[in-house]
């Protein structure tokens, strides 16, 4: 991370995305635990969306490595028949959540 911030400490990664180029106005909010990795949604995405493995292994759900390509369509909260993608205006909060978190499954091990 570059120390491009007036107070020295590092500028985080969504701080980066903001300067780097304009958000769109809504970005997908993934609810991994509804999905059931049909990959419908990665196949409407014209940008960047992949499946991603979560805390679970061998369990992928929808996720955006490079949020900054995102366009905000939509296409991918539209043909997602589990309401697991929705689009949300809060765009800070979700560039934050792709870029500085994995998705992670409600997950308790049975031993």
């Amino acid at each position: 991370m570059s120390t491009g911030r007036e107070d020295g400490k590092p500028v985080t990664p969504v701080e980066a995305a903001k300067t780097e180029g304009k958000l769109p106005k809504k970005l997908p909010w993934v609810i991994p635990v509804n999905c059931e990795g049909c990959g419908s949604c990665v196949n409407a995405c014209k940008n960047g969306l992949m499946m991603k493995e979560t805390n679970v292994a061998g369990v992928f759900v929808p996720w955006l490595d490079e949020p900054r390509r995102c366009t905000g369509c939509g296409r991918c909260a539209a043909v997602c028949v589990m309401g697991a993608i929705s689009m949300t205006s809060y765009v800070e909060m979700a560039l934050s959540r792709f870029l500085e978190k994995k998705p992670e499954l409600p997950y308790e091990e049975i031993s």
